[in-house]
Order: structure tokens, then C-alpha cells, then sequence
């Protein structure tokens, strides 16, 4: 490998690395809603922002790397990343030397500069979600020019990265950006941090990731047809039969796909829209991903609520606290706060990156698509069974990893919403929904490949992301409404910040009633699983022996 390849393989693993950095919401949330005097309603609207940004501008992101390389998009990227969370940081000291100023006098809400602040942090979280598209599209990108071989390996690598992301900023937010009085992080230093780190990492990447496409080939009679690299057709001489001048679609159109019960005939988008199974899997994309996002940009806020309920004003008893860490929570909820935070952050982050690995893997080895070619035309006809799957005989279907991930998440909100009392129970629970949302983010668009093909998968995987960004901001604005309400109810609202990181009051309404700012919003979410549990059967019971 050439020396500039490694330096462009160092930028895609730079690039990706760091690319989900609003996946660290949960770490600094709490903080800005306590600065900038904001209700949960508005702090999840400022999440709401970023996940638009990302979703809505990826199909844009995405032809832009096809038209002018992954260089512009780095540039870009690194612009949005640096200008967005420095007016984050640069509107959280704002907010904090007001509060200095009228010595912690104004609530939330009567703070001349909260509507203002909140506005402008809206705007630059939806330019930083607009960020991590374009990051993860550069990354994406020159990883499957340079290993054009290996479009697996070219895919799965970044995207494992990019899954990394929120573990890794998060252990260097801990590690250096806590504040040594109260224990909490330090915000305005953080994402003042988060801006320059990922503008010199694009901007560098922006160097050495401009890789150009290779020139593609169809085999047509037999012969090697090279395609031009802006799509207009083969070069075609004198010694090129004239019976294959045909266009690309022409080509791709005689590939053989076997057609699955309620996969349509044409590949038109009515066609596709109108097709039950994708009904089926775009409800599952709209409540497995949204209410699982709902859980990573909320997770922090649980966790002040629990710990919260049994601190504030001595409202419960040490052993209802669990003990050991209701001594060491009772001083002030800031230190413990913060690490329990930053643990759930990790356990998320590592459970969607080890399931979307293993699950990955899992199903190209077992499922019945890989013991058996279906086909020149299928994804994933070329597999060969290892020894062990041969001598295993083991099958499993796609769309019953799928049930299983479903099966799972409603586990864990059956728990959130009946059962959990303290934070003892939030490991398990973070695991359990990482590995949730990891497996369906991996299986649906391995379910949509093998099943309509690959020939419009961008589009056809672009439209059910929709469903995602529908479902995340949906999701995680009720977690917010709900939460507002019962802290308004039960005059449970807390802010600011004293001496020793606990809450004040002054700052942003945080709910500290305990279970009750969020069982609501997981009964909500654990009717929504039941739905696309219904909605999925069908095309269980008529897929599972194809895929």
C-alpha cells in the first residue's frame, strides 16, 4: 500500500472516529439545559434539530460525493462542525455570566437571553447534524474507492468507527473536561473542544481523501465493457460486438433477482412505496430507531430524574437509594451524576457497535440467502458456507433476528416503564436497547438489498430513513413533554448549579420525580414495538425461508 493510501485510510478511521459526536448529547444535555435556562421540551427540540440535519441532508451529501469526491464534503463538514459548536460554547458562557451576574436570581424562564440562546443553538445543532452526514458520507466514500475490492470490509469499517464515536469523545469529555469543584462537565470547554477537534480532523481528511472513482466494467458476451465514470455508457470500438452497446440499465435489467412475496414486478418508487413489507419495516424504523433515540438523547435526563428523586429534599430513606450510592450521591448529584451518564453513554455505544458487528456477520453466515445461491443477482449469493455452518446446518432467518431485536427493546421498555426505580437497573437497560438499535439499523437495509435489489438501494434505503428522523424527533420530543409535565405537576423542577454541583435554583427545569418523568413516554414506546411486532409477522412468516 502507497504511502498517501495510508495517510487516506488514517483519515477515514480520524473521520469516522469522531463523526457521531452528537451521540455525546446525553454527557453534556443536562448541562445546557441548567445554563441556558431551558425546559427538557426545548433541550430535546435542540436534539430534534441535529437529527433532521442529519437525516434530511444525507440524500444531498451523498450526490455531492458522487459528483466532486468526498473532498468537499470534509470541507464542509469541518466548516459546520467548527462554526456549530462554537456558537453552542460560545451561547453557554453567555448564559452562565448572565447567571453570574444576577447572582443565580433568574429563573429559566425569566432570563432575558434564554429565548435567544435557545434559538441559535437549535440552528447550530441542526448544521452540526448536517456535519455528521457529511463526515460519514466523505469516510464512506473514499473507503469504497480505495477498497473497491472489498465493499464489505469498505463499508463495515467506517461504520463500526462512526458507532465508536460517543465512546470515545465521551472518555476524553470525563478524562479532561470535569470540573474539579462540582464534578460536572465542564460544557462551554467541551464543545468548544468538540468544534476544533473534528474541524482539524475534516479539514486535514479533506487532503488525502480526495480518491477518484474507478472505472466500473460489465461483462456483456462475454466481454469487458469499461463504463465512464460519469454513468453515460461503455467505451465502445471496432472490435465491440454491436449487440452490446447497450446502456447500463439495459445491462443491469437481465440480472436475475427472485422476486419475494409482495416485492413488486417494476423498481419504480410508487411501487416500492406502495409494497406491504416496506410499510412493515418502515414502521419498525420509526419506532425501533426513534424510540431508541429517544433513549441515547435521553439517558442522561434519566438519569437525574432517578437520582434526583432520592436526593432532593430527603424525600427517601439511604436504602431506598441503594445504599453505598445514596452516600455518595447525597452531597450533590453533579460528580455521580456525570459518571453514571458517561457509563450509559459507553454501554450504549459499545452494545449498537458489537451487535451491528456480530448481527452483521451473524446473518451473512446463517441466513438461508447465505447457504444457498439464489442467483447471479443476489447480494449475497457469492458466500461460501464456512465448514463449521456446513457441519452446523444452522439457519437462521434475517426477520427472525429482526423479531428477536424487537422482542428485546420491548423488554427493556416493559422494565422502564413498570419496573425501574433507580439507576442500578440503567446498565442492563442501555445494553439492552443498544444492541436492539444496532441490530435493526444493520438488518432492515440487509432485509431491503436481498429482497428489491441492489440497483436503487440508495434511494430505497434513503426513503426509510425518514422514518428514522420522523420517529426520533417524535420520540424524543414526547420524552420531553412528558417530562415537563410531570415536574410541572409534581413542582419537581430543578436548575442551576450550586458550590457543589448539585441543583440550584436557578437554571433549566430538569424532572426529579424519579420513575414518573419517563414511564409515560415508555409505555408509548413499548405500544409502538407491539405494532410493528404485528406489522413484521406477516413478512416473517412469508420471507423467513428466502432471507
Amino acid at each position: 500500500m502507497k504511502a498517501r493510501d495510508v495517510l487516506t485510510v488514517a483519515c477515514i478511521a480520524a473521520t469516522s472516529l469522531t463523526a457521531g459526536s452528537i451521540f455525546c448529547f446525553p454527557l453534556f444535555g443536562p448541562a445546557l439545559t441548567r445554563d441556558l435556562g431551558l425546559n427538557l421540551t426545548q433541550t430535546n427540540t435542540i436534539w430534534g434539530g441535529a437529527v433532521l440535519g442529519e437525516y434530511l441532508t444525507g440524500g444531498i451529501w451523498g450526490l455531492l460525493a458522487d459528483w466532486y469526491g468526498p473532498r468537499v464534503l470534509s470541507i464542509s463538514a469541518g466548516l459546520l462542525f467548527l462554526v456549530g459548536y462554537q456558537l453552542i460554547s460560545h451561547a453557554d458562557v453567555v448564559a452562565l455570566n448572565v447567571d453570574a451576574i444576577t447572582d443565580g436570581g433568574l429563573e429559566g424562564g425569566d432570563r432575558p437571553m434564554a429565548w435567544g440562546m435557545f434559538v441559535l443553538t437549535v440552528a447550530s445543532f441542526a448544521g452540526i447534524g448536517a456535519a455528521v452526514a457529511a463526515s460519514y458520507f466523505a469516510a464512506v466514500t473514499a473507503s469504497t474507492r480505495l477498497f473497491r475490492t472489498r465493499p464489505g470490509l469498505a463499508i463495515a469499517g467506517p461504520l463500526t468507527l462512526f458507532s465508536l464515536s460517543s465512546l470515545f469523545l465521551t472518555s476524553v469529555g470525563i478524562t479532561f473536561f470535569s470540573d474539579h469543584t462540582s464534578g460536572d462537565l465542564r460544557a462551554p470547554s467541551f464543545l468548544s473542544f468538540l468544534g476544533a477537534l473534528l474541524g482539524v480532523t475534516n479539514f486535514f481528511s479533506a487532503i488525502f481523501m480526495d480518491v477518484k472513482p474507478p472505472q466500473e466494467k460489465a461483462i456483456v458476451d462475454g466481454r469487458a465493457l469499461e463504463w465512464d465514470t460519469d454513468g453515460e455508457g461503455p467505451h465502445v470500438n471496432e472490435r465491440t460486438s454491436l449487440l452490446s452497446t447497450g446502456d447500463r440499465e439495459a445491462h443491469e435489467a437481465t440480472v436475475e433477482r427472485p422476486l419475494l412475496p409482495g416485492v413488486p414486478d417494476s423498481q419504480s418508487v410508487s411501487a416500492f412505496l406502495l409494497s406491504p413489507p416496506v410499510w412493515a419495516l418502515g414502521l419498525l424504523m420509526l419506532v425501533g430507531v426513534g424510540a431508541g433515540e429517544m433513549v441515547l438523547s435521553s439517558v442522561g435526563n434519566m438519569v437525574v430524574s432517578l437520582l434526583g428523586n432520592h436526593t432532593a429534599e430527603g424525600k427517601t430513606s439511604p436504602s431506598a437509594a441503594s445504599g453505598v450510592l445514596y452516600l455518595a450521591a447525597a452531597p450533590g448529584i453533579g460528580p455521580i451524576a456525570l459518571s453514571i451518564r458517561a457509563n450509559q453513554v459507553k454501554l450504549l455505544a459499545a452494545a449498537n457497535t458489537l451487535s451491528r458487528l456480530l448481527g452483521g456477520l451473524l446473518s451473512d453466515v446463517v441466513a438461508p440467502s447465505a447457504t444457498r445461491g439464489r442467483g447471479t443477482g443476489d447480494f449475497y449469493a457469492s458466500h461460501q458456507p464456512s465448514l463449521m455452518e456446513r457441519l452446523a446446518g444452522i439457519t437462521i432467518s434475517r426477520l427472525t433476528l429482526l423479531l428477536f431485536a424487537i422482542l428485546l427493546s420491548l423488554a427493556a421498555y416493559v422494565w422502564a416503564a413498570f419496573g425501574m426505580a433507580t439507576v442500578d437497573s440503567l446498565p442492563a437497560f442501555s445494553i439492552a436497547v443498544g444492541v436492539s438499535y444496532g441490530l435493526v439499523f444493520t438488518l432492515v437495509p440487509a432485509v431491503v438489498v436481498a429482497s428489491f435489489g441492489t440497483e436503487h438501494f440508495g434511494r430505497n434505503w434513503g426513503l426509510l430513513t425518514y422514518c428514522c428522523a420522523v420517529g426520533s424527533l417524535t420520540y424524543s420530543l414526547l420524552y420531553a413533554t412528558v417530562s415537563d409535565a410531570v415536574a410541572s405537576r409534581e413542582g419537581e423542577h430543578r436548575g442551576g448549579h450550586s458550590s457543589d454541583g448539585s441543583p440550584a435554583g436557578s437554571g433549566g427545569a430538569t424532572c426529579l420525580a424519579g420513575p414518573a418523568c419517563f414511564q409515560p413516554s415508555f409505555i408509548v414506546a413499548l405500544i409502538g414495538m407491539v405494532f410493528a411486532l404485528v406489522a413484521l409477522l406477516p413478512v416473517w412468516r412469508s420471507w423467513r425461508s428466502h432471507l
